[in-house]
């Protein structure tokens, strides 16, 4: 920080950042909310309307084949596309 401000000056400075940080803590927080409801209100709908099982597409997602394949698909696209900014 400038020394040359007072304390109050400072005070202010920081309450600002603070709230600056308070409101993108929450449009942090609302946008992981709506990234995991938006996939999963679609499922549930889906489901709802007899197109697809719950249950079923959540089993899947959960196994361990599913999770170390997905995993292991990710780490190959970053290490792709890490290679080509080189």
């Amino acid at each position: 920080m400038n020394s040359d401000l007072g304390d109050d000056e400072k005070e202010v400075l920081v309450r600002g950042h603070a709230l600056s940080f308070l409101k993108y803590f929450f449009i942090l927080s609302l946008s992981a909310i709506v990234a995991m409801v938006f996939p999963t209100g679609a499922i549930w709908v889906l489901d709802f309307l007899g197109l697809m099982s719950f249950d079923a597409v959540f089993s899947i997602l959960l196994s361990s084949w599913f999770l170390v394949s997905s995993t292991a698909i990710l780490f190959i696209y970053f290490y792709i596309t890490s290679r080509k900014k080189t």
